[in-house]
């Protein structure tokens, strides 16, 4: 027998409350056995049985509610670290047509751009050269 099936128990001697229970009895009736008892006894048990499996309904649902939160917090960083990647590849390839060396982007990123905000450069502004010669400072 399930331990989750009602079961009602009719006893002739009235005992402990308790020690009905750890038999596994939800209910329990000392006899003679009224029907009004018994009634309100099926009553409790039926509608006991309802509220568990709908519980039992539950219960995975809001295992999967409480995933699905996770994954989205975690794919919330995902994103936001891809659409640094994609204005990071954005603006290189805006800085390489400008006429920009590629050696010299991660500098000029870096000095670019803090925690999203545009601040100010570190050094003065540069001035692209032809080839692969270093870029000098403007004014220089």
């Amino acid at each position: 027998m399930s331990r989750n099936a009602p079961l009602i128990l009719c006893t002739g001697v009235s005992r402990n409350a308790t020690q009905i229970r750890l038999a596994g009895a939800q209910e329990f009736l000392v006899k003679p056995v009224r029907f009004e008892e018994l009634k309100r006894a099926v009553s409790s048990l039926i509608s006991a049985v309802r509220e568990k499996a709908f519980e039992a309904r539950r219960a995975p649902l809001a295992a999967i509610r409480e995933e699905l939160a996770v994954w989205q917090t975690e794919n919330t960083g995902r994103i936001e670290n891809v659409k640094k990647k994609a204005l990071r590849v954005k603006a290189e390839m805006a800085f390489l047509a400008a006429g920009g060396a590629r050696g010299d982007f991660a500098p000029e990123w870096l000095s670019g751009f803090f925690w999203g905000k545009r601040v100010a450069p570190i050094h003065p502004p540069l001035r692209a050269a032809e080839g692969a010669r270093r870029i000098e400072p403007a004014g220089a």
